[in-house]
């Protein structure tokens, strides 16, 4: 039986000398609940205060509330809430790159699911306060009319590490994009944090 090593990268640290491109001010919340056991629930909301975009890079600024009947459950980030809110951060990243009007309460125009994903949990995210996720969008393949495979890399509070494969579907094919919101990416700048 042979093992496979898997590295996941950080993705670059923000630098304060790189302003945004757009900042995206948003009251929403995402929201999980399940149990382990029957009776047991455990709950996490995250409240999403701001969206900072720039090319191939977004940064999501949240709290979290965390509630837990399980016994000796400290309050800690919840794996699948972070995986629940980098698929919206895609969503409003892959709306900018292609043109189309970022609308939370509006019609959905991508489809997504994480088909691949490697993670590191060095330790349990304790804090509930001034959160950010980082995430470098590293690469966009079209893969039909319709879909396109997109690759990303995220942190959050500089502990855990994830990759993700998804396959994404526009609502309707994929837009043809104007290339202005990468536009630096094909001269080889980018003014993404760090990269």
């Amino acid at each position: 039986m042979s093992s496979k090593t898997v590295v996941v990268s950080l993705p670059p640290a923000h630098a304060a000398c790189s302003l945004p491109r757009v900042r995206i001010a948003e009251k929403s919340s995402t929201s999980s609940t399940f149990n382990i056991f029957p009776g047991k629930s455990v709950s996490e909301t995250l409240e999403i205060r701001e969206y900072r975009l720039w090319s191939r890079y977004i940064e999501a600024s949240f709290d979290r509330t965390y509630h837990s009947e399980m016994t000796r459950s400290p309050s800690h980030l919840i794996v699948w809430s972070m995986l629940i809110q980098m698929q919206k951060m895609l969503y409003v990243y892959l709306c900018h790159e292609y043109g189309l009007e970022y609308d939370p309460l509006g019609s959905e125009k991508i489809k997504m699911w994480p088909a691949d994903v490697t993670m590191k949990l060095p330790k349990l995210i304790r804090e509930e306060e001034g959160l950010t996720i980082k995430m470098s969008i590293d690469e966009i393949r079209q893969r039909g009319p319709e879909r396109i495979d997109v690759r990303v890399v995220a942190t959050v509070a500089d502990i855990v590490a994830v990759e993700v494969g998804v396959p994404a579907f526009f609502v309707g094919g994929v837009p043809e994009s104007d290339g202005s919101f990468c536009s630096d990416l094909e001269s080889g700048h980018s003014e993404a944090p760090g990269i």
